[in-house]
């Protein structure tokens, strides 16, 4: 169940705030641990703050991408656990010290695993152009066991995919709505954009599903207040549903805020090569290419 789940113990933060702090003194930990000095800062300037967020979103999007490359294509329920194991370990690392495209490759085959999508290597690495195979089967190897460790072992995602569809169900047999087809379509693409926000570390999926309801319906001119008020809300007072309806709308506060295209390729690959500096630098002091290496040399 979410509720005792350590999704909802250790993975649901407070605040934007509190993000950021965590992606701040993930940056100035890495930073202070290789002792860059000023000379070499001003030579190679690190990315800052904004920088590195819009270098991860633009590989949250990219995964999406990937996944969709696949044979047969990914499910939404792996796209979402291994976006959220990217948005997770990017809370306490940095894009400086670890390669965004690569772990991205490590945190949505590591998701095809836990979600039991069952592809061969051969078939993964379809998705990978051809220039960039070996260095993703190489670094997946070495770096499955340090992303499972950045997530503290804690796997197992809650999407909000599961709640959408009882959602729709339980609207279906208590009070019937119009336009569910087209509701639906729009929820879908909401959800969708909300793997581009930070929403997914702020709130519980169930309410981001409904608020992606709420939104479809909205659009549509479709009214979903006796579903919220009557049935979600029965049993409870009034606070409790404002409450609700608060929530639903900070969600989507949040989810208006991500820029659904990200950054460019050309900006991307840029900030990647302002990172490759300290990437080497790291490399240089732990004795492998990125900075980690792993103790297996089996096959992925």
């Amino acid at each position: 169940m979410f509720a005792t789940s350590t999704h909802r113990r250790y993975w649901i933060f407070g605040s934007a705030d509190e993000l950021l702090k965590l992606r701040q003194d993930a940056r100035t930990t890495f930073l202070q641990s290789v002792a860059v000095t000023d000379e070499e800062k001003a030579a190679n300037p690190p990315l800052g703050m904004d920088e590195e967020c819009k270098l991860v979103q633009h590989y949250v999007i990219r995964l999406r991408e990937v996944a969709s490359a696949f044979q047969p294509p990914a499910p939404w329920p792996v796209v979402g656990t291994a976006t959220l194991y990217l948005k997770r370990f990017f809370l306490h690392a940095s894009p400086l010290e670890h390669s965004v495209k690569l772990m991205m490759y490590t945190c949505l085959y590591l998701a095809c695993k836990v979600e039991e999508f069952n592809l061969s290597v051969d078939q993964f690495l379809l998705a990978v152009p051809a220039e960039e195979k070996a260095d993703v089967r190489q670094f997946v190897l070495q770096n499955e066991l340090l992303l499972v460790q950045s997530l503290q072992f804690h796997l197992t995602v809650h999407n909000p995919y599961r709640p959408l569809e009882g959602f729709f169900v339980d609207i279906k047999a208590r009070c019937p709505i119009s336009k569910s087809s087209k509701i639906r379509r729009i929820a879908d693409s909401f959800l969708a954009h909300v793997l581009s926000s930070d929403a997914p570390l702020l709130y519980i999926p169930s309410q981001i599903a409904l608020c992606a309801i709420v939104l479809g319906a909205r659009t549509m001119k479709v009214s979903v207040d006796i579903y919220l008020k009557e049935v979600l809300g029965s049993g409870q007072d009034e606070s409790k549903v404002a409450a609700l309806e608060a929530s639903l709308q900070r969600i989507e506060s949040t989810v208006a805020m991500a820029d659904p295209n990200g950054i460019s390729k050309e900006v991307a690959t840029e900030l990647e090569g302002r990172c490759r500096y300290y990437q080497e630098k790291v490399a240089s002091l732990h004795g492998s290419k990125w900075g980690y290496s792993g103790d297996s040399d089996d096959e992925i």
